[in-house]
Parts: C-alpha cells; structure tokens; sequence
C-alpha cells in the first residue's frame, strides 16, 4: 500500500492551518493577566512577543504562497519569492 501523495495545494491547507493555530494561541495568551503576585509577568510578555512573530511571520508565509502558488507550482519561481 503506499502512502497518498502530498502536494501544493496540501502544503497551502498546512501553512494557512499553522498561521491559524498561531493567531488562537496568541489571542488565548494576550486574553491572560499580564501580572502575577503585584509584578509584571515578563515569561508572559516574552512567549506573546515569540508568538506576535510566529503570527505574523506566518502570515506572510501564507500570503506569499498564494500570490505565488501558478509560479511555485510551475517551478517557474525565477528566484526570491
């Protein structure tokens, strides 16, 4: 028996699917209180920044592979996305 393939367009479902989980963890994380015992939580602060990054650079992963899908399907990529 051999495995299903995988291909363009599940590696797009993937990338939108992680850009997603990224953007609920960071909207979970930012909803929680940014004090603990009187003091700012600064592990906190560090893991919604990590996850600010993550969220955003996601995105652009996702959008690229959009607005370039013809060309990265292609092989016609010519360089830089």
């Amino acid at each position: 028996m051999t495995a299903p393939s995988y291909n363009l367009d599940d590696l797009q479902i993937d990338i939108w699917d992680l850009h997603r989980l990224i953007a609920a963890t960071y909207s979970i994380v930012h909803e929680m209180p940014y004090e603990r015992d009187g003091k700012r939580d600064d592990e906190l602060d560090r893991v919604a920044s990590l996850l600010r990054i993550a969220q955003d650079f996601s995105e652009r992963v996702s959008a690229n592979t959009d607005q370039h899908y013809d060309e990265i399907r292609s092989g016609r990529t010519g360089g830089a996305i």
